[in-house]
């Protein structure tokens, strides 16, 4: 029986190494465009937006809640130019992504969920002269295609997120020139794990090079077995496809932990849950069968916070490199952050002056060295 489970596995993971190549699996940031830019104002919430530095029924305000409504509509319909007149020609996502590469982020997306809706719940709205900034909270629903030979059935994929966008006003105009995505997590299911109930945790933000966990954990019922792979890359456009193995999860508790190190290029990163359901079992003959039952992705977003140079060094890939799969302990020091060893610790007082007594006079016949770095006068 365990050459059979052993065969079921190879099985499976054969066949998420294929599902991870199609299509289906969303770009990083795919549902932040354009849903960052829907600030609609007809949510379903019955509460207003908070104003704040302005009346709410001031020009500035009313014009901002037209450009949102307008946007939003825009972006249910699909029209790409009537979304992007409001953007300046100079705007830079928070993912450092230009305006074109938005562009084509969205009409990416479109183009693989064609039956993607929006939905947005505008929390607050601030004005301070010819700056505003829009927060709101964002969802978004569409159906996934079936992959033919691959899932026989149509998937579905939701998305959370509360993000800012920051305009500015220009003659008669607002334009939005930047925004910033505060959290974001998608889910695609498909079969089985549409009722599966799982979750993948992640900080929402972490500094650049430190390490990070993130960590699947199931419910899986008895007659279902899972493997499942985490990784994690930059945000970037065209947007890298996860690279990682496949692993089974603890018997115990039904988990898999990894630890990362935060890229030190200051770019947000996205990390990526792949899970596959299957169901072992045998036919009239005593042979192996091997149904795959469902695939789950849950994609979660990372923002990577600048830290002083000074400070990136190569501790956290350390850590990464220490950590075993399975459950991690982010409280275990390397010795590079161990510190230094007892024989290398700055000597005492009665130590240095004796070392200084049995210093030689230095030759006054040669120029006078310069002092060490710690030394040196303050200004």
């Amino acid at each position: 029986m365990t050459r059979r489970f052993s065969r079921a596995l190879l099985a499976l993971m054969l066949l998420l190494a294929t599902l991870s190549s199609v299509s289906f699996l969303p770009c990083a940031d795919a549902f932040s465009w354009p849903r960052k830019a829907i600030k609609t104002a007809s949510s379903s919430s019955s509460q207003p937006p908070r104003i704040v530095g302005a009346d709410s029924a001031s020009v500035a305000v009313k014009a901002l809640m037209e450009i949102v409504s307008d946007m939003n509509a825009a972006s249910n319909q699909h029209d790409i130019a009537a979304l992007l007149k409001h953007y300046s020609p100079e705007f830079v996502s928070g993912d450092n992504l230009s305006l074109s590469e938005v562009r084509s982020l969205i009409e990416d997306t479109w183009k693989t969920y064609p039956d993607i809706r929006y939905e947005s719940t505008p929390l607050e709205i601030r004005i301070n002269g010819d700056w505003a900034t829009i927060e709101s909270l964002d969802t978004a629903k569409a159906t996934v295609s079936n992959k033919e030979g691959v899932i026989n059935e149509p998937g579905d994929l939701s998305s959370q997120s509360r993000g800012m966008m920051f305009l500015r006003h220009i003659g008669n105009l607002w334009e939005i020139t930047s925004d910033h995505t505060l959290y974001e997590n998608a889910v695609i299911r498909f079969g089985a794990a549409k009722t599966l109930n799982a979750s993948l945790s992640a900080p929402d933000q972490a500094f650049a090079g430190e390490s990070y966990a993130a960590k699947i954990a199931l419910e899986m019922p008895s007659s279902l077995i899972a493997i499942a792979s985490i990784s994690k890359d930059p945000i970037v456009f065209p947007q890298r496809m996860p690279d990682d193995r496949f692993r089974s999860l603890s018997p115990e508790n039904n988990e898999l932990e990894r630890v990362f190190a935060a890229n030190k290029a200051n770019r947000n990163e996205v990390v990526t849950a792949s899970i596959g359901l299957t169901q072992i079992g045998q036919d009239a003959d005593d042979r192996l069968t091997v149904q795959f039952r469902g695939v789950m992705m849950i994609i979660r977003r990372v923002n990577v916070l600048p830290k002083a140079s000074k400070w990136l060094d190569s501790s956290s890939e350390a850590l990464v490199d220490y950590a075993a799969n399975g459950r991690v302990d982010l409280r275990k020091k390397t010795d590079a952050q161990a510190g230094p060893a007892p024989e290398e610790m700055t000597p005492s007082a009665d130590a240095k002056s004796s070392d200084e007594k049995s210093e030689p006079s230095p030759d006054v016949s040669a120029p006078p060295a310069s002092p060490p770095a710690s030394q040196s006068p303050q200004p």
